[in-house]
């Protein structure tokens, strides 16, 4: 006669504790005539991914991932006259409260089993929580036992690699030098063996299991170092006091945190301890194999943190005086003193007073040098910084960088941004690609250049290439001392000239260009304007009276009327000025003249545009000042004449080209 009768690793019916990311085989028990099989999981826990590795097999398996019930049924002969079904369950606990939860469609109720046992324990473990919150699930040690004091050591992964995989607490046995949490061991959350498995730990502040015994209430429970159980025997560290003693069986307040006294004990537990012959507050521990040792020879060392040689196989960790690593691996600080690392991996501070916050591969190798983390970065120099980023480098006194690539090495130098470089002493880069190369030159923004003492350049592919010039804008350069360029694509290339807006020039002493339009026609945009001012040197001021001076402008070198379209319109402004000296009273007096260009397909000639506008006034009655024009197609001769008694001292005279009609 047909059979369905589910088997669970060899063994028939229904199975409520199996181990989660196990095979489990399943098997149809028949008993002859069964030709098809139809298996299915009907329910699984949420997240699970497990599957059947075939679905019409007699003996199909799967591996359950997630912890829950999986409900699994076959069918025998289907839709033949001898069909024949069954349902079992595969249970897979909850690691730490060892409770099962029912899978949906569950049909058996009581038993082993059933669904109704399952959730009655759930709520019963539910009601045992609430009643005490303070007890938790922690991995164990080997060896370990109901009763032991323990302390909290760090963090076990469970589940490793499923979708619920987490982290218990790692317990270690408390000894006589302990000085922090400490709980003690109640169960195993199985049921079974305490030694390296999960347990139940209540943790210190409240009440421990029961122990054999009579002793009086509010009698002294101590720490026994030799068996880390608590005892009634006067011993070093104090645990609590008796709450109950009743029929031999007692229990014990846990009173927060043990105390370390002097003398005894082990070395598991990290203190403070000045006992250790010529130190003074270094931290003693009994380290791993593979972490850095402490050297007692020096004082205030704190060496945490480990050193397997995986990241750097050269690190000493900790061995200067007043060294500290807060943890990481294979990370240095010393030998000078003071150093800091206070993680990451293979870092290294080897300046006195150093510092590198973390990352990974960072230096700080000078007094008071800082990399506060990244990777691969370099304080190199006295008081540098590197803030953080990759491969930067702080190579000046008080130098900064931080980003991508960028090298500070100037002194007080600061660079920021990607692949910035300020090299001059007081220097600033910052940006992308940005240089500033001179001292107190400053850079920003995209592929800007400044690379004379004072310069400043900003914006994007500007460059300032001469002492106090100062670029900006877009492909605007200054290449002459104390210079200024502005705009897109303008340059000023003398001294003190200035040039604004775009593709102005302004390449003479003093000139000044700015251009509004696009310049489609000619050299200038509508409403573009020249300007070069002159003044007159190699005059000494108290100089003899009645001298002329004449002073001399290139019209084709300076203003470029050579080159002017014959179909637009300019015009010419001249403003001079000069200044004298009457018995030793100052004056001054000048002119303004206008003058039309004309150009006619011919050579561009000036013409006086009305009388000459009268600037300023004589200070004194013997001043004579004689001021006249001679213009020419490519020249201005300006010539001032001082009376017999007025001394010259100083004439500026500046000439400004303005376009005034573009037909186009």
């Amino acid at each position: 006669m047909t059979q369905a009768l589910i088997q669970i690793n060899g063994t028939t019916g229904s199975n409520d504790n199996l181990p989660i990311n196990t095979l489990v085989q399943l098997n149809n028990l028949g008993n002859g005539g069964e030709v098809t099989w139809l298996w299915a999981l009907l329910d699984k826990p949420a997240g699970s991914l497990a599957t059947l590795s075939a679905t019409n097999i007699q003996n199909p398996t799967f591996t359950p991932d997630v912890e829950g019930t999986y409900l699994i049924q076959v069918i025998v002969n289907e839709s033949l006259s001898s069909e024949a079904t069954n349902t079992a369950i595969a249970g897979i606990r909850y690691l730490k409260s060892y409770q099962r939860a029912p899978a949906g469609g569950e049909e058996t109720q009581d038993g082993i089993v059933g669904w109704k046992t399952a959730v009655n324990a759930q709520l019963q473990e539910l009601d045992n929580v609430q009643a005490g919150l303070t007890r938790v699930v922690c991995q164990s040690y080997s060896g370990a036992a109901v009763g032991d004091v323990v302390i909290f050591t760090g963090t076990q992964v469970i589940k490793s690699g499923l979708p619920g995989q987490e982290r218990v607490p790692l317990i270690a046995k408390a000894l006589a030098t302990t000085g922090q949490v400490m709980g003690i061991i109640e169960a195993a959350c199985n049921g079974g063996s305490t030694s390296s498995a999960l347990v139940y730990v209540r943790i210190s502040g409240y009440a421990s299991p029961s122990f054999s015994g009579s002793p009086s209430l509010g009698a002294t429970v101590y720490l026994d170092p030799s068996t880390s159980q608590p005892t009634l025997t006067a011993q070093t560290v104090t645990l609590g006091h008796v709450i109950y003693s009743s029929g031999g069986q007692w229990q014990f307040f846990i009173e927060g945190h043990a105390i370390a006294g002097g003398g005894g004990g082990g070395t598991q537990a990290v203190v403070f301890n000045d006992s250790v012959p010529t130190a003074k507050s270094n931290i003693v521990e009994n380290r791993a194999a593979n972490q850095s040792p402490i050297d007692n020879t020096k004082s205030q060392i704190t060496n945490l943190g480990s050193q397997d040689g995986t990241i750097n196989p050269s690190a000493t960790g900790a061995t200067s005086t007043g060294a500290t690593i807060g943890g990481g691996d294979d990370n240095t600080a010393g030998p000078t003193g003071y150093e800091t690392v206070a993680g990451g991996g293979g870092n290294t501070a080897q300046g006195q007073y150093a510092t590198v916050g973390g990352g990974q591969l960072n230096v700080a190798s000078n007094t008071g040098a800082t990399v506060s983390g990244g990777a691969q970065n370099q304080a190199q120099s006295a008081y540098s910084t590197v803030r953080g980023g990759y491969f930067n480098y702080a190579k000046g006194n008080y130098a900064e960088a931080g980003g991508y690539e960028v090298s500070a090495s100037g002194v007080a130098s600061h660079g920021e941004g990607s692949q910035t470089t300020a090299s001059g002493d007081y220097s600033h880069a910052e940006g992308d690609g940005t240089t500033a190369s001179e001292n107190a030159a400053h850079a920003e923004g995209t592929e800007t250049h400044a690379s004379a003492a004072n310069a400043h350049a900003e914006g994007a592919s500007t460059n300032a290439s001469a002492a106090n010039a100062h670029a900006e804008g877009i492909f605007t350069g200054a290449s002459g001392p104390n210079s200024h360029a502005e705009g897109e694509n303008s340059q000023a290339l003398a001294e003190a000239s200035h040039a604004s807006g775009f593709n102005a020039g302004a390449s003479q002493f003093g000139q000044r260009a700015h251009s509004s339009g696009t310049g489609s026609t000619g050299p200038y945009g509508t409403g573009q304007t020249q300007e070069s001012v002159v003044t007159m040197s190699g005059i000494t001021p108290g100089s003899v009276p009645g001298e002329s001076v004449m002073l001399q402008f290139g019209v084709s070198a300076t203003l470029g009327l050579d080159t002017l379209n014959d179909n637009m319109g300019y015009m010419i402004v001249v403003t001079a000025i000069a200044r004298g000296k009457v018995s030793g009273t100052y004056c001054a007096q000048g002119f303004r003249q206008s003058y039309a260009v004309l150009t006619d397909g011919g050579t561009p000639t000036l013409v006086a545009s009305g009388a000459a506008e009268q600037i300023g006034s004589a200070a004194a009655a013997s001043w004579t000042l004689v001021a006249s024009v001679a213009t020419g197609p490519s020249q201005f001769l300006l010539t001032f004449t001082t009376g017999t008694t007025t001394a010259l001292v100083a004439v500026t005279a500046k000439v400004e080209l303005v376009e005034i009609y573009n037909p186009n």
